[in-house]
């Protein structure tokens, strides 16, 4: 017997007791307040039963006219004569789910993103005080309070969307993938790094050239350029699960680059503003470096396949410049052709990574719509 017939039987029980007892009242039979309190617990049992009957038996037929959903939206009304136990006993989905996927990606930048003033404030924010309260209790000003959460906030909502962005690319169960050829992802990775960083970190690891040559190519000190590729590869941790992670995509990055490059003139770069005066030197405190969390990056371009660890320092495997060399031809040609001679010529050259910084922030813009 099933359980729709079960329900139906009990519910013609429960009609012909109601009639008994309303029989009952209406003739004066028996003690009235015990009358009622049963009538009362019938009443109750059938609007159960009839609940439970309209989960079990919907009346309304589904069909595929058009909806508020639109001309597909039966597909979503059908949903809601679901019961319970059919929607438990559905097959459970291969893979994570777009629920499971924004659940790690908020843990884990909520693990790894704040830092860990702002990760204190949270948590006794998180427990129902007040800014002022957790002031109060840290012997802070409540205004400086409230700006860390609110920064603490933004960064975790900033991270966690990028890294939905990264799982929601993946194509399968093993390590993480970033597919920069994908413009999500890509977008995802920039709107965690400045522009610099982007710069240094494509062209090593992107290019494969050392920190000297960076450092030559665009008249920097290569201790800076170190400096900027570690500060990135921190922001990045907060987008990387696991031990391993393999990047690809860099060729069609290099295309859009080359592109880009291509497309802007020096003579698009807003005008030097005047320099304000030099301010009294202040002692700065030295800030040791962070060691790296221990991981593996595999990177694929061309078909060749090259790693790097991170950690301690920063190791790669030996090997010469990869790719089709177009971007660094192009970076090459345009500082041959800078006129001028000496100083002059050096200090027109100087203007090379800042074209390079506008390439970044054309992508960025052209992704993200900021």
């Amino acid at each position: 017997m099933s359980e729709a017939r079960e329900v139906r039987g009990r519910a013609r029980a429960l009609r012909e007791r109601r009639a008994e007892l309303e029989s009952r009242l209406t003739a004066g039979e028996g003690n009235h307040r015990a009358l009622r309190l049963e009538l009362a617990r019938v009443k109750e049992e059938l609007a159960d039963c009839a609940h439970r009957l309209k989960e079990l038996e919907p009346r309304h037929r589904v069909s595929r006219s058009t909806t508020w959903a639109g001309v597909e939206g039966w597909q979503w009304d059908r949903l809601q004569y679901q019961t319970w136990a059919e929607l438990e006993g559905a097959e459970t989905p291969d893979g994570p789910t777009e629920h499971d996927r924004m659940r790690l990606a908020a843990r884990t930048a909520r693990a790894r993103a704040v830092t860990e003033k702002q990760g204190e404030y949270l948590t006794r924010a998180e427990g129902g005080r007040s800014a002022a309260q957790v002031a109060r209790e840290a012997g802070r000003d409540p205004s400086a309070v409230a700006r860390t959460v609110r920064r603490g906030k933004a960064r975790i909502a900033r991270d966690a969307k990028a890294l939905y962005a990264i799982l929601e690319a993946q194509e399968g169960p093993g390590p993480l993938v970033i597919d920069l050829a994908r413009p999500a992802v890509l977008g995802a990775v920039l709107s965690l790094l400045t522009p610099r960083q982007q710069l240094y970190l494509y062209l090593y690891y992107g290019e494969w050239l050392s920190l000297r040559e960076i450092g030559k190519l665009l008249r920097v000190d290569h201790a800076s350029v170190l400096r900027s590729i570690r500060c990135g590869l921190e922001r990045l941790e907060a987008v990387v699960l696991g031990t391993g992670v393999e990047v690809r995509g860099l060729e069609e990055l290099e295309e859009a680059l080359v592109a880009h490059f291509h497309a802007l003139t020096p003579e698009e770069e807003a005008p030097p503003r005047p320099k304000a005066p030099a301010a009294a030197a202040r002692p700065r405190r030295p800030v040791p470096a962070r060691p790296l969390r221990a991981l593996v990056l595999r990177l694929v371009r061309g078909g060749e396949a090259r790693t790097a660890e991170l950690g301690e320092t920063m190791r790669r495997t030996e090997g010469p410049r990869w790719g089709s060399g177009k971007l660094l031809s192009a970076l090459e040609a345009w500082a041959a052709r800078l006129p001028g001679r000496g100083r002059e010529k050096e200090r027109r050259r100087q203007k090379l990574g800042r074209l390079l910084v506008r390439v970044f922030q054309r992508i960025r813009k052209e992704l993200l719509g900021c």
